[in-house]
């Protein structure tokens, strides 16, 4: 199967379109046939690990990171590399969107070089041909380098200009969701500046020091894990780089899945990054939507102290 599948047959049997998207870029990654695997991902896209993610925006990021990650197989002796669907459900019609679910084998001879895992995914026909996005792999980014340390640090070593703002802005929101996602709290709460404001819509939130700030995001975790939350990420809408360089003002979108559905409908955050010893660290955030919707303070303030989500400005 070439890719190029009817889409009106994949929308009546998505199993199958998945399963022949999955075996295209499969195939195109094994035999390093770089330029066809570019035309089968559509972007920008965001890959995630239970320990690590990143958000790509462009091919030449995205061809680095699939040539480490096949690199780093051929260190491995991997023999085999197969991806098989055992889910896949139509959730757009009209933009021919599937969300579906496999099973990765990563065989060295004759037994699994990595214990398989499970990973989901969205693909979307554009172009005349059904593109993969929004990867979730549940496997630690140590066990199978999907960011490889090249990759990673190539974010890292970003010149601090106006055209890179963004891409400064969105890699510190991948780190951040990667240590919150993985409750590596010392990492999160490194990754701020104190004094440290958190405002929204009907509450807010001074912290002085890591120690409150990582109690409150415990707690907001706790509550997406009971809720049945899988995919917590931000994306990146806008990032300014200040007049002095030294602070990137910007904003993004939150999304909040249980899967194929929202917890609630994406919401904008407003950010400031503030860079100090070399390092980029959030100074305050800006949330529009309310503690009620999301309880992204923990414990929540007094009563007395909220502000009346009438009376605040978006």
């Amino acid at each position: 199967m070439s890719g190029r599948i009817d889409p009106k047959d994949g929308l009546l049997n998505p199993l199958a379109i998945y399963q022949a998207q999955i075996d295209a870029v499969g195939r195109a990654f094994w035999k390093r046939d770089w330029t066809r695997l570019m035309t089968l991902l559509a972007l920008p896209t965001q890959l995630r690990t239970t320990d690590a993610r990143i958000t790509l925006t462009g091919h030449d990021e995205a061809l680095q990171m699939m040539q480490e990650l096949r690199d780093d197989m051929d260190r491995m002796n991997v023999s085999e590399y197969h991806r098989i669907a055992t889910d896949a459900q139509l959730v757009d019609a009209e933009s021919r969107i599937i969300a579906g679910q496999h099973i990765t084998h990563i065989m060295r001879g004759g037994s699994h070089a990595r214990a398989p895992y499970t990973s989901r995914q969205f693909i979307r026909f554009e172009d005349g041909l059904w593109k993969c996005y929004d990867l979730d792999c549940e496997v630690q980014n140590r066990d199978l380098a999907v960011v490889g340390p090249k990759t990673a640090r190539a974010r890292r070593d970003l010149p601090v200009n106006a055209d890179a703002a963004s891409r400064i802005y969105q890699d510190w929101i991948d780190r951040c969701d990667a240590a919150f996602w993985a409750e590596d709290h010392a990492r999160l709460g490194a990754m701020m500046a104190y004094p440290h404001r958190i405002n929204m819509l009907d509450d807010d939130r001074h912290f002085d020091g890591p120690s409150d700030l990582i109690a409150s995001a415990m707690g907001f975790r706790a509550h997406l894990r009971q809720s049945g939350v899988k995919q917590f990420y931000r994306v990146c809408t806008q990032a300014r780089l200040l007049a002095d360089g030294m602070a990137i003002e910007g904003a993004h979108l939150t999304h909040i899945r249980t899967g194929q559905a929202y917890l609630l409908a994406p919401y904008v955050t407003r950010m400031t990054l503030v860079l100090r010893n070399g390092n980029w660290l959030c100074g305050r955030l800006d949330a529009t939507t309310t503690q009620r919707d999301i309880p992204l303070l923990n414990p929540p303030g007094p009563a007395s102290d909220r502000h009346d989500p009438a009376t605040v400005g978006t």
